[in-house]
């Protein structure tokens, strides 16, 4: 969608016996303004969404959906001082939510949307101790995409919450396994995480050392 852009002036130079000069053209120039999507997806939580762009100052409003966002303030959209970024708040999104579309417009043109991408991060554990003490001890599992982990679970049983923590730089979860059962064979223990949107990670095994 492009909107009218200012007629070119005319100018004619009249000297002081009313002779006119030919005349001159001026035509003005309309900012290119151009956006980018970033590469990086959201999660459904929603966050700050960068543009990369051009002439990103002459935008005049800025659209999620069909929804008309302020500009400035703390959850408002802006531009840089260069005009080559955009940042937009993106509101949080429903589950199965695959893109949410963003468009600008300035007082020239308006833009066709351009899509930023919403996925669920999926946890992977990378590592764990292989075995644990046979009365029971500490499982460290470090990984990607812990940060929003809701679950432990052993042998497919979710552990209380109480059974295992979060380190504060979310890089790494400790789990605390229970005594070894009593029978003669126990077989390698399951772990794997869950985050909030339930999605489930790898498995990793443990084992007991013998009593």
């Amino acid at each position: 969608l492009a909107f009218k852009a200012r007629p070119a002036a005319k100018f004619v130079a009249i000297n002081k016996w009313n002779g006119k000069s030919n005349t001159l053209g001026l035509s003005y120039e309309v900012p290119k303004v151009t956006l980018k999507a970033p590469k990086a997806a959201l999660t459904p939580d929603g966050g700050a969404a960068v543009f990369t762009g051009t002439n990103l100052l002459e935008l005049t409003e800025v659209r999620i959906g069909e929804t008309v966002i302020a500009e400035g303030g703390t959850s408002g959209w802006a531009s840089n001082a260069a005009g080559t970024a955009l940042t937009v708040p993106i509101p949080t999104q429903t589950a199965g939510t695959k893109s949410v579309a963003v468009t600008v417009r300035s007082d020239y043109i308006e833009l066709r949307p351009v899509a930023v991408k919403i996925a669920v991060p999926k946890p992977r554990i990378a590592t764990a101790a292989k075995t644990v003490p046979a009365a029971g001890g500490t499982v460290e599992l470090t990984g990607t995409n812990l940060s929003t982990v809701s679950s432990v679970s052993l042998n497919g049983t979710p552990l209380a919450t109480s059974a295992w923590t979060r380190a504060t730089d979310n890089a790494k979860i400790t789990v605390t396994l229970p005594a070894r059962p009593s029978s003669a064979r126990v077989p390698a223990q399951t772990l794997l995480v869950t985050n909030k949107w339930d999605v489930k990670s790898n498995a990793v095994k443990v084992s007991y050392l013998a009593g």
